[in-house]
Formats: structure tokens, C-alpha cells, sequence
């Protein structure tokens, strides 16, 4: 996600953690398992909005192509909460600064 969604502009601009290249100046990228190998990402956290993406998400994880991705060799994958990483607010603000702190620090 780009700068524009609380999460991102968090994570972004306020802890100055950086955007992969496949977001660019987009607000966010529909990534197809094709392009998963140009993920440029050294951190990957992922959001299931509303337990919508369960399925994709296992066969996005099951895949080969994924377990190729750098990121996810390093156990650099992070799911997080889409209550408040697809919220907005001061508490909202809070919790996705503790989430990224307490996992980049492990």
C-alpha cells in the first residue's frame, strides 16, 4: 500500500520505512502471482480486508513462486490485523506502529 491509506502513510512516512518499487507512486498494486518475483520487499505485511482473501492468501502462500520471494525465505511475513490496519484514528495510528515495531524488532 501506498502513502495514502493510514497504514501505509504510517509505516511510510512516519516510521520511514520504504514502498517496493512495484507500488511506486500508486496508492496500492494488484499483484498477480506472475509478477510476485519483482517484489522488492525486504518486510512483507499482509491484510486479509474482512477474512476475504483466506483462499487466496493459502494459495498465495502454498505457491513456489512465493516461497522464492526473498522476504518470505528470511520469515520476513507479517500478517496483521485489517481492524485497525484498514482503520483510521489515533488508536488506530498507534496499534499499526506498535504491530511494526514489535515484528521488525524480533
Amino acid at each position: 500500500m501506498g502513502g495514502n491509506y493510514l497504514c501505509g502513510y504510517v509505516v511510510h512516512k512516519q516510521l520511514g520505512i520504504g514502498i517496493s518499487g512495484l507500488v511506486g507512486q500508486e496508492n496500492s498494486a494488484n499483484v498477480s502471482m506472475e509478477v510476485l518475483p519483482e517484489l522488492d520487499a525486504d518486510y512483507i505485511f499482509i491484510i486479509n480486508a474482512y477474512g476475504q482473501g483466506t483462499q487466496s492468501i493459502k494459495e498465495m502462500t502454498e505457491s513456489p513462486i512465493w516461497k522464492s520471494i526473498p522476504a518470505v525465505k528470511e520469515g520476513h511475513v507479517y500478517e496483521v490485523s485489517d481492524e485497525y490496519w484498514l482503520g483510521s484514528g489515533l488508536i488506530a495510528y498507534e496499534k499499526i506502529i506498535d504491530d511494526t515495531v514489535r515484528l521488525l524488532v524480533q
